[in-house]
């Protein structure tokens, strides 16, 4: 049943008229029909169709080059989306990272004001904030607004020279308790936290 059209397609390709014989011909074909692989299959039918003329081995390296350049296309648009994800992977990476540190920061210290804070602040021996207000209550206690939100309250009785837009370091003092240092602070104060 397959026999008259498989040696129909021979004659098609030229392989009869090339010399092969029709049994030749139809095992060639046979054995394409055999591969598993589409391209493989493909490449071996193409093969056979290149024997045909000059003008079927153009048409079949016209088609392999636009396939090439087609798989190129594919391959460099796979390479573009997965660096775009791993950009953005990075990305999302480092703002994990820096939510984690902020939030680090803001709990410093908040162990004195809620129950059960700080536990992000744990490992975080010191954060610097910007001041964004000093309330003096007396001479030399003050307290101290930063931009961040955080207030902490002056524990000891020392001259505080301070400016709005001044950056200070809040760090964990030796036995416990914090203290403030920075530019303005003549020394270590030692401050506890009220917001």
């Amino acid at each position: 049943m397959y026999r008259p059209f498989l040696i129909s397609v021979a004659l098609g390709f030229g392989v009869v008229a090339t010399g092969a014989s029709a049994q030749d011909a139809e095992r060639k074909i046979v054995e394409c029909a055999a591969i598993v692989d589409g391209t493989e299959r493909l490449a071996c039918y193409d093969d056979l169709a290149a024997g045909v003329s000059a003008e079927a081995r153009a048409i079949a390296e016209r088609r392999r080059a636009e396939e090439e350049r087609l798989a190129a296309i594919a391959k460099a648009e796979e390479e573009r989306q997965a660096a775009l994800a791993a950009a953005e992977a990075e990305r999302q990476a480092a703002l994990a990272a820096a939510e984690a540190a902020r939030e680090a920061e803001m709990a410093i210290g908040a162990e004195q004001v809620l129950a059960g804070g700080g536990r992000a602040a744990r490992d975080l021996e010191s954060a610097t904030f910007t001041v964004k207000e000093i309330v003096k209550q007396n001479r030399r206690k003050a307290q101290i607004f930063f931009e961040n939100g955080q207030v902490w309250q002056l524990k000891e009785d020392r001259p505080f020279r301070v400016r709005p837009g001044t950056e200070l370091t809040i760090e964990r003092a030796m036995m416990s308790g914090y203290k403030v240092s920075g530019d303005g602070v003549r020394r270590l104060t030692r401050v506890v936290r009220v917001r």
